[in-house]
């Protein structure tokens, strides 16, 4: 609630981050009775009492964010980073630490979760001064729950500790890799744009003495070996850690090998230690090939890449770990024993007690969000689940038009809040065909373009501008979705929504994005802010942050867990705009979620108790619900080593309820004629009736098949 009502002040925005950094600075706990009894005390600005009391309640909330250390498996570990803290220069952790403290505005317990979790992942990858240093580690997070922010947050730590060289593996876009370069240029490099480039940003500028990795890439370019020439750098050369960030791509890895091996003979291996951190680890890093003794490229790369080490430290980082643990820990074949499989550690982390993730939307918790879900129920006479590539849209679902114009209501009651400058983005994601989200991004430009010249004609004419039927639609979007939200906190309601609605739509723009489109350009547009409805596909499926996303319209099959959840870039955190996200899903997707959140909610109970049961990754075998006969855990080839099994449940002696009932007359009408029909095909009722409570409705020998 503090974060809505603080916005009610825009104007007092210089105050409340003069607030937040003196809090920050003081010493002890900080509890909700400390921040108020401060901030009421040094009210060097003599504000109102009602703007002061907000103030207490936004800052409060700032520090109401709580988050765990997580589970963690381990198998050959020898703990070192304790005892050499004190010899180690933390100077990239430091002013990381400061950034996102002072830049990012993370909760300062949030930050201090990362320092102990990060410790504990840098631990497990091994001393970079171990002459045998050989770890395999996976990292199991949550979508969109700040795997990037942890993994810099290591990098920066491994990097104090010695470790010279960083390959970091950003997916298999170009989006992807160009914006993971963007963060890390922010995080750790802190120059603009790699190459020679002198301007600091980032958290470089939050320490007196800034120091530079070298970047072997740049957001614009990938690596190659005519731009690393250029720079007229070798390993040996190097005074500080060089770090590539890289596509997972057969050509850019085998180059990046080449130049790695440039630098010393065909028998000798490179002295310096290298972290590799391989992010959505089960997407093109598995090997899938059916023959033991042979790989697939981007996996042969990635063994190549470490074999060239003498001493390496791999991380996998994922949120959908299903194809990891399916690679086989135990072979017969010296190609396999090299695998991929996390035989060191396991980490689990916890998000942030502020995650909106797939238990909040999709599970059963009693703590779970207010559902943000609306069905698409129209959409399969004009553009089908199954369609093929080049398929004619002639026209957008209403439901997608509806999705539309919530996106502007959103930007709206934004722009009324003091955040019309913020990042605001809508998501459709509803064709892997780059023909077919070119036709759909046409339709939605189309649309919009209406709906802007409507409202600039009318939004300033009153209730005559209702006369007009898009402004009345939009009227009719507002009263459906947001009246009781923006109703209770602001005073005009609609009367506010209709005059800001021109400077909402005026800002909008539709971009495709996949690999033949521009990036999202979200770093560029900092000061005014993108306000973008961004339609694509696979680009939009894995790895990439949409800022600000409000509205998501998907319609896509998947065949497996992982692409399906992976396809949730609505996770995630959306303080003080929650309440205006919107997620359009058809309902066979929703009950997919529904289960696929089941099936990541039980494996991680699985690690747990391998935690608490002091396990290895190596001798405890997890297991995965199936869903049956509907969509697989994983794509098939990187299950080859998996088995089947059923496991019986016992239900006697138990009281099973169903606890949810329809309110929907054509459903319940539906189940009343099934049940007659099933009741009727029982035959007669059984004689043998004693000490029964409801003799009239007891029959045995009934095949359970037909049950």
């Amino acid at each position: 609630m503090g974060e809505k009502m603080i916005e009610l002040f825009p104007k007092y925005q210089d105050q409340v981050e003069f607030y937040l950094s003196t809090v920050t600075k003081l010493s002890g706990d900080k509890t909700p009775e400390s921040i108020r009894e401060f901030i009421k005390r040094k009210n060097f600005f003599d504000l109102p009492g009602e703007v002061i009391e907000e103030i207490c309640r936004y800052i409060e909330q700032k520090y109401d964010v709580s988050q765990g250390k997580g589970f963690s498996v381990t198998n050959n570990h020898n703990p070192w980073l304790k005892g050499k803290k004190q010899d180690i220069d933390f100077h990239f952790w430091d002013r990381f630490y400061k950034y996102l403290l002072k830049d990012e505005k993370l909760p300062e317990n949030v930050i201090n979760s990362l320092d102990n979790v990060t410790d504990d992942i840098l631990d497990y990858c091994g001393n970079p001064c171990d002459e045998n240093l050989k770890r395999k580690g996976l990292v199991i997070g949550y979508v969109q729950s700040g795997k990037t922010t942890n993994y810099s947050g290591l990098i920066c730590k491994a990097a104090d500790a010695g470790y010279k060289v960083f390959i970091l593996l950003t997916g298999l876009t170009n989006s992807l890799r160009s914006q993971t370069q963007d963060r890390l240029d922010y995080y750790f490099i802190g120059k603009k744009h790699g190459y020679g480039h002198l301007e600091e940003i980032g958290a470089a500028k939050r320490t007196p003495s800034p120091r530079h990795p070298i970047p072997g890439t740049n957001t614009q370019q990938d690596f190659s070996k005519s731009n690393v020439t250029k720079m007229a750098v070798t390993l040996d050369d190097i005074k500080e850690p060089i770090i590539f960030i890289t596509k997972k791509n057969t050509a850019t890895l085998n180059s990046l090998s080449a130049w790695l091996k440039s630098g010393v003979s065909s028998q000798e291996k490179i002295d310096y230690p290298m972290m590799l951190i391989d992010d959505e680890a089960d997407n093109a890093s598995i090997n899938t090939s059916k023959d033991p003794d042979r790989t697939t490229k981007i996996n042969d790369n990635i063994r190549g890449i470490l074999s060239l080490f003498r001493k390496s430290s791999y991380i996998g980082y994922t949120a959908t770990p299903f194809a990891n643990i399916f690679i086989d820990s135990v072979s017969d074949s010296d190609m396999e024993k090299d695998d991929l499989f996390p035989s060191n550690f396991i980490k689990m982390l916890d998000p942030p007690s502020n995650y909106i993730g797939p238990d909040k939307i999709f599970g059963d918790d009693e703590e779970k969000f207010i559902s943000p879900l609306r069905p698409i129920t129209d959409s399969e006479d004009i553009l089908p689940l199954n369609h093929k590539n080049h398929t004619p849209v002639y026209e957008i679902p209403e439901s997608l038009k509806t999705a539309v114009r919530l996106f502007v209501l959103c930007r709206t009651i934004r722009i009324i809040q003091g955040k019309g400058r913020n990042h605001c983005s809508m998501m459709v994601n509803v064709s892997r065909f780059n023909s077919v989200q070119e036709e759909v991004r046409g339709k939605i430009y189309s649309y919009l373009k209406n709906l802007d010249e409507a409202i600039f004609l009318n939004a300033n004419r009153g209730n005559d501008g209702l006369k007009n039927e898009h402004i009345k639609s939009i009227q009719k979007t507002y009263l459906e979705e947001y009246s009781e939200f923006y109703g209770n906190n602001f005073n005009n309601g609609w009367e506010d929504i209709q005059k800001n609605l021109i400077e909402a739509s005026r800002s909008v723009i539709v971009q495709s994005v996949n690999m033949s489109s521009k990036k999202l350009d979200y770093q560029n547009n900092k000061e005014n802010g993108l306000h973008v409805i961004a339609v694509g596909g696979f680009a939009l499926s894995r790895g990439l942050t949409l800022e600000g996303l409000c509205i998501s319209y998907v319609l896509r099959n998947a065949s497996a867990y992982d692409t399906l959840l992976q396809m949730g870039r609505w996770f995630g955190y959306r303080e003080g705009y929650a309440d205006l996200c919107r997620l359009f899903l058809n309902n066979n997707s929703v009950d997919y979620y529904s289960y696929g959140t089941r099936v990541l909610d039980e494996l991680r109970t699985e690690i747990k108790i391998m935690e608490e049961n002091k396990r290895t990754p190596l001798d405890f075998a997890l297991k995965i619900r199936h869903y049956p006969d509907a969509i697989n855990i994983t794509a098939k080839n990187k299950m080859r080593k998996a088995e089947k099994l059923k496991f019986g449940s016992n239900l006697s002696l138990s009281l099973v309820e169903a606890h949810d009932l329809y309110n929907d007359d054509k459903v319940n009408q539906q189940n009343r004629e099934i049940l007659k029909k099933f009741l009727g095909s029982l035959g007669k009722i059984s004689g043998n009736t004693n000490n029964l409570i409801f003799p009239r409705l007891f029959w045995e020998d009934i095949e359970v098949k037909k049950i």
